[in-house]
């Protein structure tokens, strides 16, 4: 192993950044604690784990290795308040948030080309959801929408991914024996900006007890894309916080199948707001999340201990000198 400055640690699991706790003491060094998710809440939250010892020790084990890093980048808010409320101090928290990809993902005009490639008509309106298929995404409130519209004319529901509950989402959409919604596998890079630009509202679902825990990613995926967004999630989430600031969508009652097909409804009927939201979401993430931005805030971050080690070198020459 060679030489380093600081150690940096993507957390979770846990016991990862236990693990550069403890080669911090071998190598006498610093370390940074790159947090992209509570894993104890979420595992309450998506029914993994039951409040119980096994929760106290992923606490306690999360706990004491913030507490012993030089520093905890939060990628949100909420991860913040939350750690804040569990006795980590202030000083060592630094919120740096996740960046939207304004490169790959962006909004095409007319954009016709992965619906004729899936057989999906310019009449069709397309709801999409993205990423991964797991407890936490809860995508059969999905299909229970599809369920509730199976009458609606051209509404067509797509869900783009894989993960966990695949096999189970298929399972239920064939026993509904449902024609208005679809699942595709996960598309290559060089073709979302086309995917994203095809769909007329983009869908992001959580179970209602998904608050701060976690933060999707796809958001800021969608909203890069220049696309409403139809946030099916806790409106005490910071998903919840995000949509709202960036004014960029609707948030809809999670766990409800119905609200969520009216919220696509109304978002058929006016094509103006749907372009309105669109262009706030894309406009937000340039501003405040591309990954220039972002980028810099480490950049900032980690040549602080640069400067450290150049300070003690110098120290070290004068010393030198003066014997």
């Amino acid at each position: 192993m060679g030489t380093f400055d600081v150690i940096c640690c993507a957390c979770p699991p846990p016991i990862l950044a236990f693990t550069a706790y403890l080669l911090s003491k071998i190598r006498h060094t610093s370390y940074v604690i790159l947090l992209t998710d509570l894993a104890s809440d979420a595992a309450l939250a998506t029914g993994i784990l039951k409040d119980g010892p096994a929760v106290r020790a992923a606490r306690a084990v999360e706990g004491f290795v913030c507490r012993n890093a030089d520093r905890v980048v939060c990628i949100c808010q909420g991860f913040v308040e939350k750690l804040l409320e569990r006795g980590i101090a202030p000083e060592k928290l630094v919120l740096i948030p996740l960046w939207g990809d304004t490169q790959q993902v962006y909004p095409i005009a007319g954009a016709t080309e992965f619906r004729r490639a899936n057989q999906l008509t310019g009449e069709q309106f397309l709801a999409m959801h993205t990423g991964n298929m797991g407890k936490k995404q809860d995508l059969l409130n999905v299909v229970r929408a599809a369920e509730l519209s199976k009458d609606v004319k051209d509404l067509v529901w797509l869900l783009v991914g894989q993960g966990e509950e695949r096999s189970l989402i298929e399972e239920a959409i064939d026993q509904r024996k449902l024609k208005n919604i679809r699942l595709m596998p996960l598309q290559p890079g060089e073709g979302l900006a086309e995917m994203y630009s095809s769909a007329d509202v983009l869908l992001l679902n959580q179970k209602a007890a998904v608050v701060d825990s976690v933060i999707p990613s796809k958001l800021l995926t969608y909203m890069a894309a220049g696309r409403t967004v139809l946030a099916t999630v806790s409106d005490k989430s910071e998903t919840a916080r995000y949509v709202e600031r960036a004014r960029c969508g609707l948030i809809v009652a999670p766990e409800d199948p119905k609200a969520l097909v009216e919220a696509v409804l109304s978002m058929r009927a006016d094509p103006a707001l749907r372009e309105r939201l669109g262009a706030n979401g894309r406009g937000y993430v340039k501003q405040h999340f591309t990954k220039e931005k972002v980028l810099q805030e480490y950049d900032r971050l980690f040549s602080r201990y640069a400067d450290k080690i150049d300070v003690q070198a110098e120290t070290s020459k004068k010393a030198v000198a003066a014997g």
